[in-house]
């Protein structure tokens, strides 16, 4: 599916239905609140996943920066927001488009968007296990502690 496509059909619900199978239509036509789509690898989780996200803005009407997607790795998300921008004209404004991330890029963004409410600074630093191994032996070093 190519961005030509979508510019030739004036029903843009055909076009995001193009070659699904019934789940995945079923998936990307629900329309009552949050999906949750459980498949196994190679099944069209992501095509059904951005075809829903593409359906939600340019058939339902849904606001792009109202629609959230989280999935667990960095590659996973890069490769539904690439879907995503295909599936989105320009009109939709690109960027200012759905939030795609993994929980963890997720919550950071929200941590340090509201950063000022818990008292951090935005620039606060997040410490793997090992680094605070490392960070918590040099303060002990530093204060003379064994």
């Amino acid at each position: 599916m190519n961005k030509e496509s979508h510019a030739k059909d004036s029903n843009p619900e055909n076009t995001l239905l193009e070659g699904l199978n019934a789940p995945q239509v079923e998936a990307v036509k629900a329309n009552k609140g949050a999906y949750l789509i459980i498949a196994g690898a190679g099944s069209g989780k992501t095509t059904a996943l951005t075809r829903r996200i593409a359906y939600l803005i340019r058939v339902n009407g849904v606001h792009p920066t109202s629609v959230l997607a989280v999935t667990f790795t960095n590659k996973a998300a890069g490769e539904m927001r690439q879907r995503v921008n295909d599936l989105l004209d320009e009109s939709y404004g690109r960027g200012a488009g759905p939030l795609i991330g993994t929980f963890h890029s997720i919550c950071v963004r929200f941590l340090r968007e509201h950063s000022g409410l818990l008292g951090y600074d935005k620039a606060f630093t997040i410490l793997d296990a090992q680094d605070q191994r490392i960070l918590i032996k040099k303060i002990m070093r530093e204060m003379e502690i064994s």
